[in-house]
């Protein structure tokens, strides 16, 4: 006789409906630094425009971000995951849904690796290539749209001062020191070193 199938039937011998197989997609902002520096910094900058975040994405209950870790090969990867709303040497400030994606954790791993090969420890820039960038990048592959231009508010100031040959302090932001950073459930207690971002404040235009 066969089986008689129905689509009622289907869904209740346990098959997805495409709203179920949909996963939440969400951008988990910091102040740089966990001392308080960031913080106040971040409240500083706040009536110009700006300010200096780390920021890592949020998809199948794993965060993903990007940094230049210290004393590996350039080549290395610089792409990292831990728990959410848990990444160390910075203070969790917020998060923000982006949206949900279609993408299967399988494929999202899929994506990473390949992502991995453009994030490597070498080409990470302060002000062109960092964890913002990243986030925005793997956000627009996920199908959620990029992060809000706030977030990266900072990196775009100062790559328009460099790129204006104005007068720019020193930049050095989310510096990890991380030996055999995780994918899968590692713990995020190493050490991390931090130097909060400071533009000369005489070529920062107050927004009107």
């Amino acid at each position: 006789m066969g089986l008689a199938c129905t689509r009622e039937q289907g869904l209740e011998g346990g098959a997805r409906t495409a709203e179920e197989e949909l996963v939440p997609v969400t951008l988990h902002v910091y102040d740089i630094g966990s001392g308080g520096g960031g913080s106040a910094l971040n409240r500083l900058l706040k009536p110009l425009g700006l300010g200096a975040f780390h920021c890592g994405v949020e998809v199948h209950q794993w965060e993903w971000s990007y940094s230049d870790i210290s004393d590996v090969r350039p080549s290395t990867t610089g792409v990292f995951s831990g728990l959410p709303r848990s990444c160390a040497g910075h203070s969790y400030m917020q998060s923000i849904p982006m949206g949900k994606s279609s993408i299967p954790e399988d494929d999202l791993h899929g994506l990473v690796e390949m992502m991995e090969r453009d994030w490597t420890v070498g080409e990470y820039d302060l002000l062109r290539h960092n964890c913002c960038h990243f986030c925005n990048e793997l956000c627009l592959r996920l199908g959620v749209g990029g992060i809000p231009p706030w977030v990266m508010s900072l990196a775009g100031a100062g790559d328009a001062l460099v790129s204006g040959q104005e007068n720019l302090s020193d930049l050095t932001c989310c510096r990890m020191v991380v030996e055999g950073c995780c994918r899968q459930g590692c713990n995020l207690n190493d050490e991390y070193v931090e130097a909060i971002p400071v533009l000369t404040l005489s070529v920062i235009k107050v927004p009107a």
